[in-house]
């Protein structure tokens, strides 16, 4: 519900917090599908510590 209320509020960023914490692997890929599928129209900002979460994106380490 959150990403649909930010999509029609015109944003050009998404920020992902811990997006998949908590989710069983169907969901999670349910999840970055979707995500993967806004990055082409969208910035994405991911943040995450779960190494798998990011490992097809482009990543930059602080």
């Amino acid at each position: 519900m959150g990403i649909a209320r930010v999509l029609l509020s015109g944003c050009e960023i998404l920020i992902f917090d811990e997006v998949t914490a908590g989710l069983d692997q169907k969901n999670k890929d349910a999840v970055m599908d979707v995500i993967e599928k806004l990055s082409i129209d969208y910035i994405v900002v991911m943040i995450s510590h779960d190494e798998l979460t990011l490992q097809h994106q482009v990543t930059y380490t602080l």
